[in-house]
Formats: C-alpha cells, sequence, structure tokens
C-alpha cells in the first residue's frame, strides 16, 4: 500500500464530509438505519457512451460506506463498495443495495429501501 502526503487534518475533514453525506440528506434515507456506528459514505456516477435523443449521457452508479464507532474515527471494521453498471434511474441504484446489504448484515428489524420508479419505500408496495 501505497501512503499519500496528505495531513491528518485534510483527512480529518475529509471524513466527516463523507459522514455528512449520509447525516444531510445527500444519500438520503440510508441515515436512518439504525446502526451500531456511524455509517460513512460517499456517492457518485461515472457517465458513459453516447448521448441519448435528448442529449444526455447513461450512467453508472456507485456507492462506497464504511462503519466506524464514531464520526471521524478510523476503526470501522465494515467496509462496503456497489457499482451498479448503466443503472440509469433517477435516485443511485449503488446506495439502495448497500442499505439492504447493511440491512441483512446487522439483521435489522427495518426495510427503508426506496422504489426508483416512485421513490416509495419498498416495503410498503
Amino acid at each position: 500500500m501505497r501512503t499519500l502526503p496528505v495531513t491528518e487534518q485534510n483527512l480529518q475533514t475529509m471524513r466527516i464530509g463523507a459522514r455528512q453525506v449520509i447525516t444531510t440528506g445527500h444519500a438520503y434515507n440510508i441515515r436512518d438505519l439504525r446502526l451500531p456506528g456511524a455509517l460513512t459514505g460517499k456517492t457518485g456516477t461515472a457517465e458513459f457512451g453516447t448521448p441519448g435523443a435528448d442529449g444526455s449521457l447513461p450512467f453508472h452508479s456507485w456507492f462506497v460506506a464504511w462503519v466506524p464507532s464514531a464520526p471521524g474515527a478510523t476503526d470501522a471494521d465494515l467496509a462496503i463498495v456497489t457499482f451498479s453498471y448503466a443503472a440509469t434511474v433517477r435516485g443511485n441504484v449503488s446506495l439502495e443495495v448497500v442499505k439492504y446489504f447493511l440491512q441483512q448484515w446487522y439483521e435489522l428489524d427495518q426495510d427503508i429501501r426506496l422504489d426508483p420508479r416512485d421513490f416509495s419505500l419498498v416495503a410498503a408496495n
């Protein structure tokens, strides 16, 4: 593994920012999972291919998450990466995959996945 020339202060800023992806709503309702730690993560998309009739490009979605004991901590014992090829629906499909994985991994009696067609809770359908 390679060490990058980054200050501890910058790394901590990045950790807190990744936590805020979860807590401020960018990752929508994943923050409602009752986890034994401070879920932290980053969403993203990557455009590819040929533009459609409306000029937009298809895209992949991805989400990386880890569960440290507290915001900014470096003691995570679980990290997850998902990549959804050509996930051209509203929202972030990869985020929904991680939600389901975390619900199963931690045996939560909770289902907060969203239906990408209308953003309703899957469990309510």
